[in-house]
């Protein structure tokens, strides 16, 4: 609205100059006076219709200014989402991975202890065997 009275009072001073510079004292006539302010109604119409649509152009601008922010806002939250997902699947990857290798060390743990068993026992039959190889007569 401040910017419609600079532009009355721009136009105001702009015809005062005009009918003050170029007329050398003469006043004008009626007729004159009539398309002056014919043409200053039109002005001032074309001022009017130029900041509705400026108004209109501000609010059109603000409208999706606020509408990116609206879409940055939820990128934004989709990006936290993703990255909480992402590091959930690495650490059940990761746990499942753990799981497999204390799987797989539990039993061969438990082969090592049968082979050591079968190890004791093949060697107490080889010490049978040897004792009764020396006790055997020739």
């Amino acid at each position: 609205m401040n910017s419609k009275y600079r532009h009355l009072f721009a136009i105001i001073c702009f015809m005062f100059f005009i009918l003050a510079g170029c007329s050398q004292e003469q006043v004008p006539s009626t007729k004159q006076a009539r398309l002056i302010a014919a043409e200053n109604m039109e002005l001032q119409e074309k001022i009017n219709k130029l900041n509705e649509q400026i108004d209109k152009l501000k609010e059109q601008h603000k409208a999706e200014l606020d509408k990116q922010k609206q879409l940055n806002i939820e990128y934004q939250e989709e990006i936290e989402n993703l990255k909480e997902a992402s590091q959930r699947n690495v650490r059940e990857a990761a746990q499942d991975v753990l799981d497999n290798v204390l799987e797989d060390n539990s039993q061969l743990r438990k082969e090592n202890e049968q082979l050591k068993n079968w190890l004791e026992t093949q060697t107490k039959q080889i010490q049978q065997l040897e004792r009764m190889l020396s006790e055997a007569p020739e």
